[in-house]
């Protein structure tokens, strides 16, 4: 059933708002999808608390435009049906997602773009996002990075106490 006029402005209004929330957001094609992968998908973003929408071409273009981000040279040639991945949480999340699906399905789903701080990047740009440490990865890494220093520091104070005991211990065999 078609919809209406309400429904359409209803529909564009929620993906302009979900784009003016979103740290990041990737637009892929696909085509050929199977119902069971396009389910899986789908829960993985759900358990990750991603945004996917497969999306009607003319509101995404509409939506982008809304945001002066002109992507109507881009989807003159798309023979494919358009998905957009968006997260309000976390930056690099949809594009690991995105990328690691993609690589598993080739040709079938590929990525186009996304948008990064409020600003178009290429598809390059989103793979090379991908690649790049999680949020709990750059965590743990900063919190080693500073634990070190302290580490090093018990390790000299303890190397002191234990060289005033070997010294101690050896007075003691002496004696002895």
């Amino acid at each position: 059933m078609a919809k209406t006029r309400a429904q359409k402005k209803e529909v564009f209004k929620n993906v302009v708002d979900l784009l003016g929330q979103a740290k990041s957001a990737v637009l892929v094609k696909f085509k050929k999808l199977t119902v069971n992968d396009d389910q899986n998908l789908r829960k993985k973003m759900r358990e990750s608390k991603i945004k996917y929408s497969v999306i009607k071409k003319t509101v995404l273009e509409k939506s982008f435009l809304e945001k002066q981000i002109d992507l109507k040279s881009e989807m003159d040639n798309w023979q494919a049906n358009v998905a957009l991945v968006i997260s309000q949480d976390d930056e690099i999340l949809p594009a690991r997602l995105t990328h690691e699906f993609a690589k598993k399905k080739g040709e079938d789903y590929e990525i186009v773009g996304g948008i990064f701080q409020g600003a178009w990047i290429n598809k390059d740009r989103v793979q090379a996002l991908a690649q790049l440490p999680g949020k709990d990865e750059l965590i743990a890494k900063v919190v080693g990075s500073l634990n070190a220093p302290l580490s090093g520091f018990v390790n000299v104070l303890a190397g002191n106490l234990r060289g005033l005991v070997n010294v101690l211990n050896s007075i003691k065999e002496k004696k002895v």
